[in-house]
């Protein structure tokens, strides 16, 4: 399925979702359960809106590798995406290349060296988060992760730290970073 389609799929998704919604509601209503809101606690700002946009368009980059993942782990991957790739100074685009690239947008991929979640972070890092972090947490996976990415860019430089985001350590030799580069040319479309 392309993103293209995905896209369209997502706006079905958020009808229905707001067809459950006010459907759950006016039955409460209708039961005395619950008051109706007042159209200003209904309302979105535009921001808000935006927002919501951009994280279910990031999640669905992920999804469109993984369609088992749910609306609520296409929005909290969105999220997490926007907010560390932000923090960490990085194109919240290549965060989803290397997603991706590392693990076909499952956030609960284990490999067999034992790197774990959607950025496939290795289980020692957390050691440096002070040993608070679950890896198959998707916001705890992506923070570690894009720490990790941009570390390695300031240390290296863009390329080379991107490599080293596979390589830890040792001498990259480029595929890594080809296949990331690929990853995110087909993201832009």
């Amino acid at each position: 399925m392309t993103f293209q389609n995905f896209q369209a799929a997502r706006k079905w998704i958020l009808l229905g979702i707001a067809i459950v919604f006010i459907s759950i509601s006016s039955a409460s209503v209708i039961r005395g359960v619950c008051p109706l809101p007042s159209d200003a606690e209904w309302a979105f700002t535009d921001g808000e809106a935006a927002r919501m946009e951009e994280y279910i368009a990031l999640g669905d980059m992920a999804a469109a590798h993984n369609p088992a993942l749910t609306l609520t782990d296409r929005v909290e991957i969105g999220q997490a995406v926007s907010r560390h790739s932000a923090a960490n100074g990085l194109d919240p685009m290549l965060v989803m290349a290397v997603i991706v690239v590392e693990s076909g947008g499952n956030p609960g991929a284990v490999s067999h060296k034992g790197a774990t979640g959607l950025m496939q972070v290795m289980p020692w890092h957390v050691d440096d988060f002070g040993g608070n972090a679950d890896l198959t947490d998707i916001d705890d996976n992506i923070r570690i992760g894009t720490f990790i990415l941009a570390d390695n860019m300031r240390r290296w430089g863009h390329n080379e730290g991107i490599q080293r985001y596979f390589w830890g350590s040792g001498q990259p030799d480029g595929r890594y970073l080809a296949k990331v580069m690929k990853a995110m040319e087909d993201l832009n479309g």
